[in-house]
């Protein structure tokens, strides 16, 4: 008898043990599946930007109502939400754009973190050149709402900060009814920059654009990264909504050292942890917050997130890692991008201190 119960009992554990097994393939699986996009006749592209680990939302300050009253953040909606973009108004698909994101292993090489999990990375002193760490940092990706950045280059080339932008139903539509601003609210140009740079607004960018006319305003920002040397950087449209906005982590690099040394005060903008700003139909004072994760800390030169579900999690910035020594981050395809930003700064922070002894 007691054998029989000895035996029925190691028959139940693999029972389980199988069951957690299958649990566990299936899940892999569907991680590996997670991001990929489907290309009919029109381009599927996630209907919110750039939501992990981010900060708060914006309070009422001065008898103003949030910003975000009564509307959920544009960058916390849900990850199977979707919005379809015509194909007239993202144009064609370039021969080297990357349609979805497919998970591919992380292979290590003498300048590879080994704790990131991201598809790809860079990490680059800004001032000498030199690479620290790297993986296919000449692949491109889809990058999302890092477009603001350039973005804010263009609007604040083009248009005169004081100058007030009405939001139109127009507007909104164009970001699918996933808006950080409410329809006939107004604003500076100055404030919408800050807007469009903190909570990654999608309407704040189409109302810039517009405001100065958005084939021209789109044709400038192509431009500027012709300017900044990004020769493997494409923009078809304004807000970082469609996958076909891509570049590399090295355009990146680029782009963020084009900003340090000649646009300092959009980066500026973005190292803020909150900002007032004032719609200007009714006065009324609103605090926003950053979603940037490293917005505020005394380290962080400045930089942009940026998700879509066929990029996933996309980070780039600029750090102080010594008194006299800036680097440019770039982490493109995570899971987790700021987990994956810690791992880079802390192994970038661990090479710099050894290449010094």
């Amino acid at each position: 008898m007691k054998n029989k119960t000895l035996f029925q009992t190691v028959i139940l554990s693999l029972v389980i043990l199988s069951s957690l097994y299958a649990t566990q393939l299936v899940a892999t699986r569907s991680r590996t599946n997670e991001g990929t996009a489907q290309v009919a006749d029109s381009f599927i592209v996630s209907a919110h930007n750039d939501a992990q680990r981010a900060p708060a939302q914006s309070s009422t300050v001065a008898g103003g109502d949030s910003i975000m009253a009564n509307q959920p953040l544009v960058d916390q909606t849900s990850t199977q939400e979707a919005q379809t973009i015509s194909r007239a108004s993202l144009g064609t698909t370039p021969s080297d754009v990357v349609v979805s994101a497919s998970v591919i292993p992380n292979t290590s090489d003498k300048y590879s973190c080994d704790t990131v999990g991201a598809e790809l990375y860079l990490v680059k002193n800004i001032k000498n050149g030199n690479i620290v760490f790297e993986q296919r940092s000449g692949d491109s990706w889809p990058i999302a709402s890092i477009t603001k950045l350039v973005t804010a280059v263009v609007a604040s080339d083009s248009l005169n900060k004081d100058t007030i932008v009405s939001i139109t139903d127009a507007i909104q539509e164009k970001t699918g009814g996933q808006n950080t601003l409410r329809a006939q609210e107004s604003y500076t140009v100055n404030d919408l920059l800050t807007i469009l740079l903190l909570q990654s607004s999608n309407d704040a960018a189409y109302a810039l654009a517009d405001a100065f006319g958005y084939d021209e305003f789109l044709k400038r920002m192509n431009e500027v990264a012709k300017k900044a040397g990004m020769s493997h950087t494409t923009f078809q449209e304004v807000s970082g909504l469609s996958y076909l906005n891509q570049s590399t982590p090295n355009d990146l690099a680029k782009l963020l050292s084009y900003l340090w040394q000649s646009y300092p005060s959009v980066l500026e903008i973005t190292r803020q942890s909150s900002a007032r700003v004032v719609e200007q139909t009714s006065k009324k004072t609103k605090t926003i917050s950053n979603i940037d994760y490293y917005a505020g800390r005394a380290t962080f030169v400045g930089g942009k997130t940026g998700y879509i579900e066929q990029s996933r999690g996309n980070i780039i910035g600029i750090f102080r890692m010594s008194d006299d020594a800036l680097y440019s981050v770039e982490v493109l395809g995570s899971y987790d991008r700021f987990k994956d930003m810690d791992a880079l700064l802390s192994c970038a922070s661990r090479s710099i201190q050894s290449s010094q002894q």
